[in-house]
């Protein structure tokens, strides 16, 4: 399994474990089809799956991953 970042009509960010771009993809429609409440349309909304680097892995350390580009910036609370 690989990682994936997924944002959402560009304001929803998160991460999915898949195979790959595709599966990615249909795991995340498939979760926002189940949780996402009624304003959620499956129709109108924009999916863009974001592979992490290959390098994103510390190699002494594999179980630490540095988080991609589109996470940079935001403002953590």
């Amino acid at each position: 399994m690989k990682m994936f970042v997924y944002v959402i009509d560009s304001d929803i960010r998160g991460i999915v474990s898949a195979v790959d771009q595709e599966e990615a993809a249909k795991k995340v429609m498939n979760a926002y089809i189940d949780h996402g409440g009624p304003e959620f349309d499956p129709e109108c909304v924009n999916i863009k799956i974001i592979p992490f680097e290959e390098n994103s892995k510390f190699e002494d350390h594999p179980d630490v991953t540095e988080l991609p580009e589109i996470f940079q910036g935001i403002a953590w609370v």
